[in-house]
């Protein structure tokens, strides 16, 4: 399997075993069986179980992921507080008790990213112990061949297609209206899943409009591309696309990696890894 990821301001792919591609150490083994009805069984567009815990896994992903990234930015704060590395860092003629800005925004952002989660977090398990499969809206593209991509996240859609804005990520005081993605291959078709909490769905109302679009892998190929980086490909799939095509995906993945303006849904019509 290939991972994609980023090194040095590069995008790297790199190859990974199955087991350690498409796991995680976010749970123990009693409440990972939590998602054997979507381990075991194939998935049935409209089944709100299924839906519900596609969405609740790419949540416990980003909750783990947030979770290990505030940890590490505690300690780059701990070791930025000594008086040798504040001189390195910020220079001998700066005192050396001056804030930082950089560090500051990120660590309000890596906070405010944290908060969120664990509220999603909480929305998850309750609406879980209760049954409320459907505290989740699906927005479901079902493509008619088998892909060998996997993909699980949860983001926060800056500009839906029209260039309106649905979250101002620069604004840390607002809650985010969140959106989790899967990708689910099977047999002879594969099914991207796109969904929110049922209170944000009147704002996220537009991604319906996905089912009527002629190119639905454009869609899914540019959130895959541009908003997740939790994925898996087959290796061989992923060079049997055509130069132009990788090409396309390695520059995109790349400059979602960098601070840019705001991004749309659909970044680059051009890219389709689902041909």
């Amino acid at each position: 399997m290939l991972m994609p990821g980023h090194y040095n301001g590069r995008v790297v792919f790199e190859e990974q075993g199955k087991k350690k591609a498409s796991t995680f150490p976010g749970f123990c083994g009693p409440h990972d069986t939590i998602f054997n009805p979507i381990d075991i069984d194939d998935h049935v567009p409209g089944n709100k179980k299924h839906e519900f815990l596609f969405a609740m896994r790419a949540a416990a992903r980003e909750y783990w992921a947030k979770t290990t990234q505030s940890k590490g930015m505690e300690e780059l704060m701990r070791l930025r507080t000594s008086s040798e590395e504040r001189i390195k860092l910020l220079g001998k003629d700066m005192p050396i008790d001056a804030p930082d800005s950089i560090d500051l925004l990120m660590q309000q952002s890596i906070i405010k990213g944290q908060r969120d989660t664990e509220e999603i977090r909480k929305f998850f398990n309750e609406n879980y112990a209760k049954g409320n499969y459907g505290a989740i809206h699906t927005v479901t593209i079902e493509l008619p061949k088998f892909y060998p991509v996997v993909a699980s996240s949860m983001f926060n859609i800056e500009l839906d297609f029209e260039g309106n804005i649905v979250n101002d990520l620069e604004n840390l005081t607002t809650r985010m209206r969140t959106s989790f993605f899967s990708i689910v291959p099977q047999e002879d078709k594969t099914f991207i899943l796109l969904s929110c909490r049922k209170s944000d769905a009147k704002f996220l109302k537009f991604l319906e409009a996905i089912d009527n679009m002629p190119d639905k892998g454009v869609v899914a190929s540019n959130i895959l591309c541009v908003h997740t980086e939790n994925v898996c490909m087959n290796l061989d799939y992923f060079y049997s696309l055509d130069i132009e095509t990788r090409k396309l995906f390695y520059d995109l993945w790349g400059h979602s990696a960098m601070p840019n303006p705001r991004t749309r849904l659909v970044e680059d019509p051009r890219l389709n890894i689902f041909v």
